[in-house]
């Protein structure tokens, strides 16, 4: 599987088509099964690559939409001094600008927004991928708190910082840890409380990314980053730009 293209297109053939690109004496009975032999994966994850009908152009246009939104709202707060809590930014923006960055920046073609597949059962995960598996995103505007599901699953996850949105400036920040890695459980949220402490008791953990990047940083006093990289920096349209060599991670 060189590109997300190959995948995609894998999907269009028919089953007759697909059953010659098998290996000789495989059997099959459907699409997906020929699918997943042919790239090598097992049959669940199939459901994960297929069909992501959020392109570029949607995310634009979604984007200029939203922007010119919160900016005419603002000024109208601005002008009335009325209390006019401006709008957090959709997750179907914020989600598919940390994919095009993974797929763009970090060379993983594979992945995609299961929400607009036509090719997915029900899945958990805001991203999923071939080579990460479920990425979970967090997009923060402010300093304040972000808060985690209890039963909030992934394999990776990234925070997209875009407390400078408005000024067009963005920095992605990729931790390489499960929710369910004991580096990640055992982050503080308070002096006497984990993360883990407050998940068992199914409640919302809340921590902000500095609380997180500062808890993380001390994990291993000799490797700072060990944990955590920072994988983009740049304006919305830099998202769309290929690189050879992802950021500087520090």
């Amino acid at each position: 599987m060189s590109s997300q293209f190959f995948v995609e297109n894998l999907w269009k053939k028919s089953l007759a088509e697909l059953r010659k690109m098998l290996p000789p004496g495989t059997t099959c009975k459907t699409k997906q099964e020929a699918c997943a032999i042919i790239l090598g994966v097992s049959l669940i994850h199939i459901f994960y690559c297929f069909n992501d009908q959020y392109t570029k152009d949607i995310l634009r246009q979604r984007y200029e939409q939203h922007r010119s939104y919160v900016l005419d709202t603002n000024r109208i707060k601005v002008a009335t001094g009325l209390p006019i809590r401006l709008p957090v930014m959709p997750e179907d923006i914020s989600e598919n600008m940390v994919k095009f960055i993974i797929r763009l920046r970090l060379g993983d073609a594979t992945s995609n927004w299961p929400k607009s597949s036509t090719c997915t059962k029900k899945l958990s995960g805001d991203l999923v991928s071939l080579r990460e598996g479920v990425q979970e995103v967090k997009c923060f505007t402010s300093d304040g708190p972000l808060s985690f599901g209890p039963k909030e699953a992934w394999n990776v996850i990234y925070f997209l910082d875009a407390r400078n949105w408005l000024d067009n400036k963005y920095v992605l920040w990729r931790v390489n840890l499960s929710n369910t890695s004991n580096e990640w459980k055992n982050i503080k949220v308070n002096e006497t409380q984990t993360i883990a402490d407050q998940s068992a008791q199914g409640r919302r953990p809340r921590n902000s990314w500095e609380g997180i990047k500062n808890s993380l940083s001390k994990i291993d006093p000799e490797d700072e980053y060990k944990y955590y990289a920072k994988v983009f920096e740049g304006s919305f349209e830099d998202i769309f730009t290929k690189v050879e060599e992802p950021a500087d991670s520090r």
